[in-house]
């Protein structure tokens, strides 16, 4: 999890349900990402396109239970599915993105698929912290990243997988 991400996380705790990460004993060092379970991997090389859909609705189930929570505890569970099922999310997405691109320019298209995984790191924490300022409620801020799933969602809906992947078996790239 990124810093800023951390941050995020700690001031939503702080400021909607109470929790201190301080009286949990936590250094604000902790690197949170160290805790994460990561199943799912096993999955990955039979990603397909209803993996993506199926990451978008899962994603935005996650971020509209956030916007419910009320207590530590549900805090803590939110915390726990994210950490089972980030990493296979993300496993599954380079895989399902291997699998449609020419081995032998492997090395662009993953350049590419970097950028716009450094971008989005960018775009969840604006558009959360443009919501935050113009509301004031983290609540109303964690449920507005449900339209950016569905963005993805909308985007991977006009992915024609089986095409690209002939093109890729054909090397018509």
């Amino acid at each position: 999890m990124s810093a800023v991400g951390q941050a995020q996380l700690h001031i939503h705790a702080k400021t909607n349900i109470g929790v201190n990460f301080s009286q949990l004993a936590l250094d604000d060092d902790v690197d949170l990402s160290a805790a994460r379970v990561r199943v799912g991997g096993v999955e990955a090389a039979g990603a397909d396109e209803a993996d993506g859909h199926a990451d978008a609705v899962l994603w935005s189930g996650v971020v509209i239970y956030a916007y419910f929570i009320q207590t530590a505890t549900q805090f803590f569970v939110l915390g726990a599915v994210v950490g089972l099922v980030l990493g296979g999310s993300q496993a599954l997405s380079r895989s399902f993105y291997g699998s449609m691109i020419p081995a032998e320019a492997s090395a662009e298209f993953y350049g590419f698929y970097t950028v716009f995984s450094k971008f989005s790191a960018m775009w969840g924490p604006w558009g959360f912290a443009i919501v935050k300022q113009a509301t004031g409620s983290s609540r109303l801020a964690i449920l507005s990243l449900v339209f950016l799933f569905l963005a993805g969602l909308l985007l991977l809906s006009f992915v024609d997988v089986d095409k690209a992947r002939r093109a890729r078996e054909s090397r018509a790239f």
